[in-house]
């Protein structure tokens, strides 16, 4: 099980009814797939993670694009000089980080911008045992559309070492879009870009 998953292998197992353990990596790799599918959906991170991030500021702001952020842990300029905490501040609530002055714009030799590395954490839950219900339903859900219902149009992803073969949208799990249910269930977690 990956450490973002929604679901422990138990409670997939629970849901799914299964009782023995010959398709645990199986149902291990769907869990991962289905908990990647809701974080890619909802543009959220369910579970927290560090994410490292290239951001080109202008100006005061900037927009990590991993949401909800908890936490800055690095910002390196173009030259890998870490920028100083006190030389910035994050806004949880609106997910911005604030430059007490400007972010300078660094540019190559070619004039053309250079990036800058924010290393933080983003995600709404500590780990999957503190994952909420409704989110561990709209998992649930998502996972039984994975197994209980592959269609012709069978396609396969890889998890780890492991390959999976399920069917693709609409009957077999695997849209990027939620389901009325799920957007329902996830609703205060959707991450509305603008």
């Amino acid at each position: 099980m990956a450490t973002n998953d929604i679901l422990t292998l138990a409670e997939a197992k629970a849901h799914l009814n299964i009782t023995g353990s010959g398709s645990d990596t199986k149902v291990a790799a769907l869990v991962t797939a289905a908990s990647m599918l809701l974080d890619a959906a909802a543009k959220t991170f369910f579970v927290k993670r560090s994410v490292v991030e290239l951001h080109w500021p202008r100006g005061k702001f900037l927009f990590p694009r991993a949401r909800p952020v908890n936490s800055i842990t690095s910002i390196l300029d173009p030259a890998g000089n870490s920028v100083p905490a006190a030389d910035y501040y994050l806004d949880t609530d609106r997910s911005f980080i604030a430059h007490v002055g400007y972010w300078p714009t660094a540019v190559n030799a070619t004039n053309l911008p250079v990036p800058w590395s924010v290393t933080l954490s983003a995600g709404w839950f500590a780990n999957t045992a503190a994952v909420a219900e409704d989110v561990k339903q709209a998992c649930r859900l998502r996972l039984s559309a994975i197994w209980d219902r592959p269609n012709p149009d069978v396609s396969s992803v890889g998890v780890g070492g492991l390959s999976v073969s399920y069917g693709s949208a609409p009957g077999g799990g695997m849209a990027a879009e939620l389901t009325d249910t799920e957007r329902l269930l996830l609703a205060q977690y959707i991450n509305v870009v603008i």
